[in-house]
């Protein structure tokens, strides 16, 4: 089961990348947060080879389940991840389009599409790893202990907070890019506090449209799961446990 899990959650946003195909738009590359062309369009057998990898880690999980089954706290932990993954992928594929202002002398248009999401990625992140980690706890316990042992932390408020760590990691590596590949130090301050407060406007004014979006995509993991799992359950007569 690892084998294919772990094959699902390494190729699943190659694969969401690749299906989005490429978003690059022509502006002003001062303002731009783009993805080198190699990244941007990735080379074809790569993108179609993720796909197919996804693929048959999917089908190779669901013959598994059907032969042997396990308990099903793993899907939480799988479906987790691959949220992760999903996120990653959409939000990456946004923010480094490459748009930013249509005209290069308009000032009033700051660089946020797709960006001001990456803001939302220690809290995304944290989020669904919590999710992952209660569920790994739900299923042996001793996994959890063994982290705190290792990490020397005993209060689960602050291995809580050890979630938040891979989105700041995150966001702090597309601002150290930004900042490298800025010319001018004062356009990279100025549009970073344009995009805060446009990414506020925008988060307001969206959110909505995400929370329906992230309800049918999770609503669609959980249809996925009833028909080609839960039907193992049934037709086995197998006892379902959590």
């Amino acid at each position: 089961m690892f084998i294919p899990a772990a094959v699902l959650v390494v190729f699943l946003p190659i694969a969401v990348w690749h299906l989005r195909g490429q978003r690059d738009y022509v502006s002003d590359p001062e303002y731009s947060l783009k993805a080198p062309n190699w990244l941007s369009e990735l080379p074809h057998p790569v993108g179609l080879l993720a796909v197919i990898a996804v693929l048959g880690a999917f089908g190779w999980l669901v013959l598994e389940f059907w032969l042997r089954g396990w308990r099903h706290w793993w899907f939480v932990t799988l479906g987790a991840l691959c949220l992760m993954g999903i996120y990653t992928a959409e939000v990456g594929r946004d923010a480094t389009a490459g748009r930013g202002r249509p005209d290069p002398g308009d000032p009033g248009w700051p660089n946020t599409f797709g960006s001001e999401f990456f803001l939302a990625a220690p809290v995304v992140y944290g989020a669904l790893l919590i999710i992952a980690a209660g569920a790994i706890y739900k299923i042996d316990p001793a996994y959890i202990a063994a982290l705190k042992a290792k990490t020397k932390i005993k209060s689960d408020f602050l291995l809580s907070g050890l979630s938040l760590v891979p989105g700041f990691l995150a966001l702090l590596a597309v601002i150290t890019w930004k900042f490298f590949s800025e010319p001018s130090i004062h356009t990279y301050l100025v549009e970073i506090f344009d995009s805060l407060i446009f990414a506020v406007v925008i988060m307001v004014v969206f959110s909505p449209f995400l929370l329906v979006k992230t309800v049918f995509l999770v609503t669609g993991m959980i249809s996925a799961w009833f028909v080609l799992f839960r039907s193992a359950d049934l037709v086995l007569r197998r006892k379902a446990y959590w």
